[in-house]
């Protein structure tokens, strides 16, 4: 079924429930080809639990909608979309997450300014070998993507997710130094306005210890000759 039929068939089968002006709205403005303006769009339908149900679930809206899109989406739209529903449609399924994910990445230009969305899908691979405990795997993409941000001038929505990332490997490692220091950077460049509630008490005693543990050498008196 064409996009173009989905959606009609979508918008009268809704005509007569709550969802009926999205699937209006969504139709018209495919119809219309105002690509952007879909893509803002998606940000909101896609947390919408009863649209999500009404489209079918997030695999059907995906792949008779979503996929249609990709190429239509700017390259952060598409890396933010795709780390949304891989988490969405594979909760439990890291493998299956990371090759939707590597699916994404090579949809994107190989352009300088492709490069933070490339970064971000690949922080969230490598979030999801770390589920997996694949602590190499993680390592070897932390060195690669850490390249590949150290190319970019800005600071871009890639950074705060790349040190998260990296601050986790090291602790789970029991890396404290290095921990101490990815953290530093995630903290110097995330929004903390939109930080859980939850990182702040759950990192900041394990940040306190990690200071003592690297500075701790540092205090001890030195011995006389």
């Amino acid at each position: 079924m064409a996009t173009a039929d989905y959606l009609s068939t979508k918008q009268a089968a809704n005509a007569e429930n709550a969802q009926k002006d999205k699937w209006m709205d969504l139709n018209e403005h495919y119809g219309k080809k105002l690509w952007y303006q879909i893509s803002q769009k998606l940000t909101d339908l896609l947390r919408d639990d009863a649209f999500i149900a009404s489209a079918g679930g997030y695999l059907e809206f995906y792949k008779k909608f979503v996929q249609d899109m990709e190429p239509k989406m700017g390259p952060y739209k598409l890396a933010e979309t795709a780390v949304f529903l891989s988490s969405k449609i594979y909760p439990n399924s890291p493998d299956e997450a990371v090759a939707f994910l590597e699916a994404a990445k090579k949809k994107l230009k190989n352009t300088a300014q492709d490069v933070p969305a490339d970064c971000i899908l690949s922080t969230q691979i490598g979030s999801a070998l770390l589920h997996k405990k694949d602590f190499p795997a993680v390592k070897t993409l932390l060195e690669e993507t850490e390249k590949k941000l150290r190319g970019i001038d800005d600071v871009t929505l890639a950074h705060p997710q790349f040190y998260e990332l990296s601050s986790e490997y090291y602790r789970l490692e029991g890396t404290h130094a290095e921990y101490f220091h990815e953290a530093l950077k995630y903290l110097g460049c995330a929004n903390l306005e939109k930080l859980s509630c939850m990182f702040p008490f759950c990192h900041a005693q394990f940040l306190a210890c990690c200071y003592l543990a690297t500075i701790s050498p540092l205090l001890q008196p030195k011995r006389s000759e």
